[in-house]
């Protein structure tokens, strides 16, 4: 019987196979003189798992720490938070080259079925809370454009499906990371208000004024903030995406900059949120009490602008989108990889087949 082994001695399994297209592109690459072809092809966890955070109730999260406290504490806080966020996908995307394991799959082998079964069930369930308030930040940016509830779930679901239909995980990632560039909406939007830059360079300098008006309101909006950055979904997929993708410890340079990159682009995307929302700081942060950040664009129409309201309702649409398909994809990861079965991109029926009889006992 012939036992195939990969790049760290371990027996390849049908997952792996499944994997091997992208991951023999990335090897030619690497073996190529062309070094911005390989770093072109290995960009992308890094940018998708940072941008997707960057979702719709994190973007109004930010905005309303803006509308309720100007640019202030919270401004430079939103850098720390990425910053921690880097430090925490950095480990993810080096055990999943090193491994060439999702981050479920190795709870699984290390722990056995129940804890497996129990990573699996537990994200499910989070990510499914999340994922309806991703459908409810495309519905506040479609409302703006007079569009209802309907349109937002056939366009959340006709998404998924789009971009499933690609059969390969190269050709989801790039899709996806065309809309994720979308997020720049708010830096546009943040522009458009006309911020003061000796306030906003005030803030990063001196982190105030800080928002103490009382120990549970700074607890509640210091939770949000940071739960808004920091997830778990995040590190299910970016391990697991790496291993899709093909990276290997020999490329473990190249995600570190895909995921710094992602991480710097996403803080900045984030503040200029929390610009666009402390326009309304002076209107006492009008419309965006509680569950009422459906009147953000509305209310940022009245005191910046139309085009400052719809650029923002973009943003959310585009960031409930990107956000639907990246924690989609997570989900999906834990459940296969958790339970123990396939869980690549690139699995499809006919791929199981081929890996199937690639994998079989031969003489």
């Amino acid at each position: 019987m012939v036992i195939l082994l990969d790049t760290n001695g371990l027996p390849l399994t049908r997952e792996d196979v499944a994997r091997s297209s992208d991951r023999a592109r990335v090897s030619r690459a690497r073996q190529s003189s062309k070094g911005y072809h390989l770093a072109w092809l290995l960009a992308g966890p890094g940018l998708l798992v940072m941008l997707g955070e960057n979702d719709g109730p994190s973007m109004v999260s930010y905005a309303a720490d803006g509308a309720n406290y100007g640019t202030g504490f919270f401004l430079p806080f939103i850098v720390v938070l990425f910053a921690m966020s880097y430090l925490c996908q950095e480990m993810s995307m080096r055990v999943g080259a090193v491994t060439h394991r999702g981050y479920g799959e190795l709870v699984l082998q290390r722990y056995g079925r129940l804890w497996g079964w129990f990573g699996a069930v537990d994200l499910v369930l989070t990510n499914l809370v999340t994922l309806v308030s991703e459908f409810v930040a495309i519905r506040v940016g479609l409302a703006f454009f007079g569009l209802g509830a309907p349109v937002a779930a056939s366009l959340g679901i006709v998404l998924v499906f789009l971009t499933l239909a690609g059969g390969r995980y190269r050709r989801w990632e790039r899709i996806v990371l065309g809309l994720a560039m979308f997020n720049g909406l708010f830096l546009v939007a943040a522009i458009m208000v006309h911020p003061d830059p000796g306030a906003i360079g005030g803030a990063f300098a001196t982190w105030s004024p800080f928002p103490f008006d009382g120990l549970t309101p700074l607890l509640l909006l210091l939770t949000a903030t940071i739960g808004a950055t920091v997830t778990p979904w995040m590190v299910f997929f970016q391990q697991s995406a790496s291993a899709d993708k093909g990276i290997t410890h020999q490329d473990i340079r190249h995600g570190r900059l895909d995921t710094a990159v992602g991480a710097g682009l996403a803080a900045v995307f984030g503040c200029a949120a929390l610009i666009v929302g402390a326009a309304l700081f002076a209107h006492g942060g009008s419309a965006i009490q509680g569950l009422a950040g459906a009147g953000f664009p509305a209310a940022l129409s009245a005191v910046a602008g139309m085009p400052v309201g719809a650029v923002f309702a973009l943003g959310l649409i585009e960031a409930g989108a990107v956000a639907i398909l990246t924690i989609s994809a997570s989900t999906a990861y834990a459940a296969g990889e958790c339970i123990g079965v396939s869980a690549s991109f690139n699995s499809s029926p006919a791929a199981q087949a081929f890996s199937t009889v690639s994998m079989s006992p031969r003489p």
